[in-house]
């Protein structure tokens, strides 16, 4: 999943955009990993918070590729929370 950012400015402002935009991920309870060698983010962990009930939260782990759409991948994460 390549992050995308369209900003006016240097380096440091699409590092800032980015940034954030993880930072939303994280709160929404995601969070991303990224390929070591290309440095593209391939995969998300979606927790849920925990059920009313006392248990514990699910986890759904989501590998991204560039072989469907991006709105695929914005469907399964909305439905993974």
């Amino acid at each position: 999943m390549s992050v995308y950012c369209c900003v006016m400015g240097g380096v440091g402002d699409v590092l800032m955009v980015c940034r954030l935009k993880l930072q939303i991920y994280r709160s929404l309870g995601i969070s991303t990993t990224q390929d070591p060698k290309t440095g593209e983010f391939n995969r998300a962990v979606v927790r849920r918070a925990e059920h009313g009930d006392g248990g514990k939260g699910d986890v759904n782990i989501i590998n991204i590729d560039d072989k469907l759409p991006r709105s695929f991948y914005a469907r399964d994460l909305w439905d993974g929370m």
